[in-house]
């Protein structure tokens, strides 16, 4: 069964007021929230909810950083600069990600 976290602990007098077993201990380590079973149909609606703000954000801020243009012209920019190739100037960026 899939869970999802739907309010916190403050909503209920303990952790024996909803009987979820091993489950419930598993899941309440992840803080002061109650995870709730939920359908595949309920996660899959989240799952899309959450597809779409990505997709939303990246169209957003691929208008930002490269107009209507080149996706990858900051890229190319920064290489010139740093006197290296595009795709390394990528792995830089992506590793200051990871790294955050």
């Amino acid at each position: 069964m899939l869970h999802f976290v739907t309010s916190s602990t403050e909503d209920v007098n303990s952790k024996d007021d909803i009987d979820y077993g091993e489950e419930y201990e598993k899941l309440s380590n992840l803080g002061n929230a109650i995870a709730e079973p939920i359908t595949y149909t309920e996660f899959e609606k989240q799952v899309a909810i959450l597809f779409e703000d990505c997709f939303d954000t990246l169209v957003r801020k691929d208008v930002e950083y490269a107009g209507h243009g080149d996706a990858f012209e900051a890229f190319r920019e920064a290489a010139k600069v740093e006197g290296v190739i595009p795709e390394e100037i990528a792995r830089r960026y992506r590793l200051k990600h990871d790294m955050s």
